[in-house]
């Protein structure tokens, strides 16, 4: 889950790597460092990505531990050829060099009609309001 590193992309919407948590719409909690590397892993499901982090910007805060960072995804959708940009926002304590946790923010209508899911995030949220 590195900031400049190239990936091919889970649904993650909300990571706490401490707690191994992912907060998405219809996400699992993740627990283990295993679970996250599983989780994050191609999967052959959805469109192959090549994507980088790009305009990283760091903001330091009162907590000694806890910077944010912004930045953005760009890249293309491999077999269309179509390219992208998606934002996020990570919120990241490190400690002693290591990230022990992170929660990360993206624009979840972005990340879906990229991955052609826009459909399933209209009906999850659909679902999530019939259940509130």
């Amino acid at each position: 889950m590195c900031l400049g590193g190239g990936a091919r992309g889970g649904d993650q919407q909300c990571v706490d790597l401490g707690q191994f948590s992912v907060v998405a719409y219809g996400a699992r909690l993740l627990r283990t460092r295993d679970e996250l590397r599983a989780h994050f892993g191609p999967t052959g499901a959805g469109p192959e990505l090549d994507r980088r982090a790009a305009g990283i910007v760091i903001h330091e805060t009162a907590g000694p531990e806890v910077i944010v960072a912004e930045f953005e995804y760009r890249g293309t959708v491999v077999d269309t050829g179509k390219s992208f940009a998606l934002p996020g926002i990570f919120v990241l304590r490190v400690r002693d060099g290591e990230i022990v946790s992170s929660r990360d923010y993206f624009d979840h209508v972005t990340a879906a009609r990229v991955r052609g899911r826009l459909d399933a995030l209209v009906d999850a949220v659909r679902a999530r309001a019939v259940d509130d």
